[in-house]
């Protein structure tokens, strides 16, 4: 059996590739598809070793409901945290086809409640990437620390797991219907799990970005690509929540802003300190204005 330190190094090698295909993407270099052909080779070597994984004795922590049968979707998914959102993925994969098979109402109350927690980590993810596409297309950015902004999209685990398979057209088929985003409970955990994610997307991005700026000894940009990606995860959770029938004040950004605010105010004397504290002010006005651009050319 593979030991673990080869699966880690092909996550790491995943993770490294999807960097440099965000790069390239952004910067229209004309290597993307190199990159892509990177990264699905890479993926068939890390869907080899979770197939090896989930058939080995070391799986044993997760129970025994999955058949050889339903460990098949594996290949479509994994993260830097990898066993437990392949587990996840795997689970609902069997739970949706019992379901087809032999109905009953706890197992569809099982399936919606990991449903639910599952897709709107998925759908967060996706929408980031597609934000990022519109932006950089439609908008442009010349002023911004590219190469940090893409170092805080690959921050996140729960990210990793849907830019692989997004990235090389593997998208995973689960999303809600009309009827389920009518339920009132429903609509009251997407808007919790909506929060509970932005607020511990800032609190990691604000750790990395202090982290950044204090061993550069503020000599050089490294807070612009940070407050880029604030900007643009704050738009994409904004233009969800808009989805979802909520508005932007729904999401209570204040605090999480303030928490920004404080990472920068620790750097005064770092490069672009004024322009920074003008962006972090600013941002979630620019959020706002940005979501609603982004949900006016996606529904045209």
């Amino acid at each position: 059996m593979a030991v673990e330190n080869e699966r880690d190094a092909s996550l790491n090698k995943e993770k490294s590739i999807i960097k440099d295909l965000l790069l390239s993407r952004i910067n229209n270099d004309g290597y993307k598809e190199i990159y892509e052909t990177y990264l699905r080779q890479t993926m068939d070597v890390t869907n080899a070793l979770a197939k090896e994984y989930f058939d080995s004795e070391d799986a044993k922590e997760f129970d025994y409901m999955l058949t050889p049968e339903s460990k098949a979707p594996v290949k479509e998914a994994m993260n830097n945290s990898f066993f437990e959102k392949c587990y996840d993925y795997m689970q609902l994969f069997e739970l949706n086809k019992d379901l087809g098979e032999n109905y009953s109402v706890d197992k569809d109350i099982d399936y919606r409640r990991k449903k639910m927690t599952f897709v709107v980590d998925y759908n967060i993810s996706k929408r980031l990437l597609e934000m990022i596409d519109w932006y950089f297309g439609a908008v442009g950015d010349t002023t911004h620390n590219k190469e940090q902004f893409v170092d805080m999209v690959v921050l996140d685990t729960e990210r990793i797991f849907v830019l692989r398979n997004e990235l090389t057209g593997r998208s995973l088929d689960f999303s809600f219907d009309k009827e389920e985003l009518n339920i009132r409970n429903f609509r009251a955990f997407l808007i919790a799990m909506l929060k509970i994610r932005l607020c511990g997307n800032y609190t990691m991005v604000n750790i990395e970005m202090g982290k950044q700026t204090d061993e550069a000894k503020g000599q050089k940009d490294t807070m612009s690509g940070a407050l880029l990606f604030q900007l643009l995860n704050t738009a994409t959770f904004i233009s969800l929540a808009k989805e979802y029938g909520y508005t932007t004040e729904d999401l209570k950004l204040d605090s999480s802003i303030d928490a920004v605010r404080k990472a920068v105010m620790y750097f005064p004397d770092a490069q672009g300190f004024v322009e920074s504290v003008s962006e972090v002010d600013n941002l979630v006005e620019n959020a706002d204005s940005l979501a609603n651009r982004f949900l006016t050319q996606k529904l045209k």
